[in-house]
């Protein structure tokens, strides 16, 4: 847990540097060279896989959804439009500030909160959701753990990891470079191996491909 909390510092600076620039990957970058990019390697990936995400937390009625690495609210606020009530939380301040203005332009109400998930203490919800996070974490197995325990009996986790055979993946990581930070990529192997500590508190498990990764949906026993 310690490493894990060092670590978290370094990629809250991370996000704190790339803030507007994250957010413009959902619409229109700035720069030509990023809106090309953009265009046809990162947009289809992950607006395929915002869609697989909200398919998989509307597979049944959920009254509190827990979005962690929130960002720019992206996901939490299509998942308020439908219906549910969300708590957002990230450890970049930018990065809330930039979602809670982007919720009150769309009419919504979301409770966003600066907090580093695997410290803070986390709320009971009905699902967890974490898109773009356990990437960054060598060992992911505390944020995962720490998921399935906030979810009520019946709910869902949901969370992605990028595939490492991939075309995405060595145009990545010269960016990754660049920014000075790293991501941990999986084989279909490495995704299985990752959730088996857990298959004693499942009822479920799927894996969907997205283009670039994988989206896990997990379902926590009743």
């Amino acid at each position: 847990m310690t490493n894990n909390k060092a670590h978290a510092a370094k990629v809250a600076t991370y996000f704190d540097r790339i803030a507007n620039d994250f957010d413009s990957y959902y619409g229109k970058p700035s720069h030509w060279f990023q809106r090309l990019t953009n265009e046809f390697l990162r947009k289809p990936v992950i607006v395929k896989r915002l869609a697989l995400t909200l398919k998989a937390l509307n597979q049944k009625p959920s009254k509190t959804i827990l979005d962690i690495g929130c960002g720019s609210g992206v996901l939490a606020i299509p998942l308020a439009k439908q219906g549910h009530r969300v708590v957002g939380v990230d450890f970049s301040v930018p990065m809330i500030e930039i979602a809670q203005k982007k919720a009150k332009e769309a009419g919504v109400s979301i409770e966003f909160k600066v907090m580093d998930f695997l410290t803070g203490e986390a709320p009971a919800v009905d699902s967890c959701v974490a898109l773009g996070v356990l990437e960054y974490f060598k060992d992911p197995h505390d944020i995962i753990q720490k998921m399935i325990a906030c979810a009520n009996p019946g709910g869902f986790v949901v969370f992605d990891i990028p595939e490492l055979l991939n075309y995405h993946t060595p145009l990545r990581l010269p960016y990754l470079l660049w920014r000075k930070t790293r991501a941990y990529f999986y084989t279909p192997w490495g995704a299985r191996k990752l959730i088996a500590p857990f298959k004693e508190t499942l009822s479920s498990s799927s894996f969907h491909h997205y283009g670039a990764g994988y989206l896990v949906v997990l379902q926590k026993k009743s």
